[in-house]
This record gives structure tokens, C-alpha cells and sequence, in this order.
């Protein structure tokens, strides 16, 4: 069932600049499926990071508000194809019952000479079972739109790593921002579909849909 009280969440569609076939112009989206943070683990996230934070020279730090766990990122798509989107989460989520994961330590990825900051959680087979059921529903909707499946897509093989971004672009020596923290227990009862979008000029993860797991719409 969707949650918020039997409602979907409805986000505000926005211009990407795009057009159309007759040059009206096309609105675009900009979406993922994630897992939503309660403000007090994203408080806590925030906290025990602070010893990695601390060793950036340089960066993009993501907003706290913003702090999320991203399990699929779609990109931009028309409007109208949102509702395929919600479906597609809507169906992962029945496949899946809820659980807990334990977020303890700070990582990064190399892009270049810089680096993507984030916050990594210990193993957790049922987030890889979330994980493979996401790509799964993806592909019924990306198949239907002439689009390369998400399961063909390169690393889609490989382990999910579950994590909540902490910056972008950033400077600093390897070991001084990779931190083990305390334990931080999270209960994973839905997932998201989000949109991506700037409200008064601050980049902002607006929620459009979220339903339970385990249960049918």
C-alpha cells in the first residue's frame, strides 16, 4: 500500500529545457529510487563523519537534509513517464520485506584527481535482494522505452554498495577520510522515488512516491 496516507507523494513537474517534436517545449524530470533517512540517523550520520569532514581541502559537501541511501539512479525522463517509475518502485518494494542495515564507516570513490566522499553500511543480503529487485522492475520500464536495461548497465553484476553521499569533487589524502564510527542502526520499512530539483536556489531530493515493502498496491 503507498504510504502518506494512501497517497502518493506528487512532486512538481520542471523545465529541462527540452522540446518537442513541434517545439513545445517538453517537461523533464530528474529521478532516483533511494531509501529515505530519518532526520535523526541523518544527525547522527552527520556527526561521526565529522573526523573525515574535517580532512577535506576541498569540495562539495552534500546539504544534511539531502542525506540519503541511493539504490537506482534513473536521470531525466518526460513527465508523463513518472507513473511508470512509481509502478516500478511500487513493485520492488512488494517483492521485498522490511529490515535493518548498521551504517559504520566513511569511504570514498576516485574520479580522477578528486574524490566522492559518502558513508558506507556493513553487508546486508536483503538491501542486495532490494537492490536486484529495483533492477529488475527498471528493466520492464526501460525495455518499454527502447532504452539499455539497468541490469546490462556496466557494475550492475557486481556487489551493491549501499551508501549515503557526504561530498562531491573532494581534495584530501586517502587515509585521512576513510573512518570507522560508531554502529548506526537503520530500519528500512520503504522506498522512495525521488526527484531531483533546485527550490530557491538550493539543490534539493523531493520525495514523489514511497510505499511500504512487503505490500501490495
Amino acid at each position: 500500500m503507498r504510504m502518506q496516507e494512501g497517497k502518493v507523494i506528487k512532486g512538481r513537474a520542471v523545465d529541462s529545457g527540452g522540446t518537442g517534436a513541434e517545439g513545445a517545449v517538453v517537461l523533464k524530470r530528474r529521478l532516483f529510487i533511494g531509501i529515505e533517512l530519518p532526520p535523526a540517523v541523518k544527525s547522527r550520520i552527520y556527526k561521526a563523519a565529522r573526523p573525515a569532514l574535517d580532512k577535506i581541502k576541498k569540495g562539495k559537501l552534500t546539504d544534511k537534509d539531502n542525506f540519503h541511501l541511493t539504490v537506482f539512479f534513473i536521470g531525466e525522463v518526460p513527465a508523463e513517464e513518472v507513473s511508470e517509475w512509481e509502478d516500478c518502485v511500487a513493485r520492488a518494494a512488494a517483492e521485498n520485506q522490511g529490515f535493518d542495515i548498521t551504517l559504520c564507516h566513511t569511504g570514498y570513490f576516485s574520479r580522477k584527481n578528486r574524490k566522492i566522499l559518502w558513508f558506507g553500511s556493513e553487508d546486508s543480503v536483503p538491501l542486495e535482494m532490494l537492490y536486484k529487485s529495483v533492477l529488475s522492475a527498471a528493466d520492464s520500464v526501460l525495455l518499454r522505452h527502447e532504452k539499455p536495461m539497468a541490469s546490462a548497465q556496466p557494475g550492475a553484476n557486481r556487489p551493491f554498495k549501499p551508501h549515503v553521499t557526504l561530498g562531491r569533487e573532494i581534495s584530501a589524502e586517502d587515509e585521512a577520510v576513510v573512518v570507522r564510527t560508531e554502529k548506526i542502526k537503520l530500519k528500512v520499512e520503504a522506498l522512495t522515488l525521488f526527484e531531483s530539483k533546485r527550490a530557491t536556489g538550493r539543490l534539493a531530493y523531493m520525495p514523489i512516491a514511497r510505499f511500504r515493502l512487503g505490500e501490495r498496491v
